[in-house]
């Protein structure tokens, strides 16, 4: 695909991984998802040294789709309508890019 998202872990140079999370409803709403999307997020770009993170949802899915834009996910047009993409690449990291140590 011409965004990149179907090359997930099969470009030799790039260190890249899939994020997916399940949360049960008695913690919805009160900012789990996105305290553990936070955490492994950083964990993978500091620590592993991760170049990208792709995270796939059903369209439809409005809470996924919300917690992707607050973990600063940028959604990709992969041309099929059935499909929610997002990417985080290293260098898009927040916490990366105001880290001045």
């Amino acid at each position: 695909m011409p965004d990149g998202s179907r090359n997930v872990g099969h470009i030799p140079v790039v260190l890249d991984v899939e994020l997916t999370y399940a949360m049960g409803k008695e913690v919805w709403d009160q900012g789990c998802a996105a305290d553990a999307g936070r955490a492994m997020i950083d964990y993978g770009f500091s620590t592993l040294k991760i170049d990208r993170i792709i995270n796939a949802i059903s369209p439809g899915n409005v809470r996924s789709r919300n917690l992707m834009l607050r973990l600063s996910f940028t959604f990709l047009d992969n041309g099929n309508s059935k499909d929610a993409i997002g990417m985080l690449e290293r260098s898009e990291n927040p916490a990366m890019s105001c880290n001045t140590s």
